[in-house]
């Protein structure tokens, strides 16, 4: 019993890990914004922040409807951050931005 309590406990918590759409292209932060490690617990190690005009790699976003893109930020620890969609624009992304 404690197996499976612990297996659906499990499955819940990857379960956001699984809403993650890849893609492709430009994130160009059109503010500064705070850069979250996770979408689940909004920590946010090191303070770390777009920089208005700066262009990140643009990894994925997450489900339906998206509300952030998980971006490349160099030098952040992690280095994979989720940034609000309303923080910047989107520029040579592929098909999946557009859903």
């Amino acid at each position: 019993m404690t197996r499976l309590i612990l297996a659906a406990l499990l499955l819940t918590i990857a379960a956001p890990a699984g809403a993650q759409i890849p893609m492709t292209g430009r994130f160009v932060a059109e503010a500064r914004c705070p850069a979250l490690a996770s979408l689940v617990d909004p920590a946010n190690p090191g303070t770390v922040a777009t920089e208005p005009g700066a262009a990140y790699a643009l990894l994925a976003r997450n489900g339906e409807p998206t509300t952030h893109y998980l971006l490349q930020i160099p030098g952040a620890e992690p280095a994979r951050r989720w940034v609000a969609v309303g923080c910047g624009r989107i520029e040579a992304a592929d098909a999946t931005a557009a859903s």
